[in-house]
This record gives C-alpha cells, structure tokens and sequence, in this order.
C-alpha cells in the first residue's frame, strides 16, 4: 500500500468486479457511451494503489453526470457486468446502490459501514 493519503471521493460512482474481464467490459461500455476516461478509473493490478490516490482529488464520473437518468444508466452498466458493492459519494452522504456480494474482505472496524 502506499503512503499517499487519499481524500473523501467526492462525486465518485465507485465499484467492486470479482473479474478483471467484466471490469474492463464495464469500463469499455461506459467509455462507448460517452464516458471519457478522465472520468473513470479501474484500479486492478500492481500500480492499482497508485491510481487510488486520484480518488480524492478530483470530480469522478457522478458529477460530471448531473442528470440522474445519466447516472441510473451508467450504474446499469455496471451492474449488468456483475459489479457489486456500488457506492455514490456525495457531498454530504454515502448512496448505497449495490450491496457487497460474497464474503466480506477482512477490513479494520473503522471502514465498515
């Protein structure tokens, strides 16, 4: 893990894929709809901790979509590739979308809900 800090991801859509496939799929369909890759991040692999430390630090992919059937739409998308554990972060509060599937990694007290 790196030592960077990363800050509250305001205005992120954020996601868990169990497959590395159906991430990129997801992440190909988005860009396909008009979702730049500014907007979006996929965090697998090596450098995966290095790219997190965007996630504090900018405006993700729920708010550059205001328009909520935007956002509904895009959240399909990633349901339809089996993403789970979707989370908006907003200003003021966490929107759980889709809950975690399968076992619940080993994580410190302070970062379960």
């Amino acid at each position: 893990m790196s030592g960077q800090f990363i800050g509250y991801p305001t205005g992120w859509t954020l996601a868990v894929f169990d497959d590395a496939d159906a991430a990129e799929a997801a992440k190909s369909e988005l860009e396909e709809s008009g979702i730049g890759p500014d907007d979006l991040i996929l965090l697998a692999g090596p450098d995966a901790t290095d790219r997190m430390s965007r996630l504090g630090t900018s405006s993700g992919l729920g708010a550059r979509i205001g328009d909520i059937d935007k956002r509904r739409a895009a959240t399909d998308v990633i349901r339809r590739h089996r993403g789970h554990f979707v989370n908006r972060f907003g200003a003021w509060a966490t929107e759980e979308i889709a809950p975690w599937r399968g076992e619940m990694p080993d994580l410190p007290q302070y970062m379960r809900r």
